[in-house]
């Protein structure tokens, strides 16, 4: 999770919309299936470090949608 946020901040296309939908069904599928585990503070903690460009379907932070 965190590996792909970082490699993906490094990326000079990450805003580019392929890459950008890329990176979130790749997000989606980390929180989906951590979602199996006890593993709530490593979930928020991956969608806080990218909140300002996804929302939250739930408090739970298993699914995340892009924000524009």
């Amino acid at each position: 999770g965190f590996r792909a946020i970082k490699d993906w901040k490094n990326e000079y296309n990450r805003f580019e919309e392929t890459r950008l939908n890329e990176f979130y069904v790749s997000m989606n599928s980390y929180l989906g299936m951590m979602r199996h585990l006890d593993s709530y503070k490593i979930r928020s903690k991956i969608c806080n470090a990218v909140r300002s460009l996804f929302i939250y379907d739930n408090f739970e932070f298993s699914k995340m949608m892009l924000a524009y």
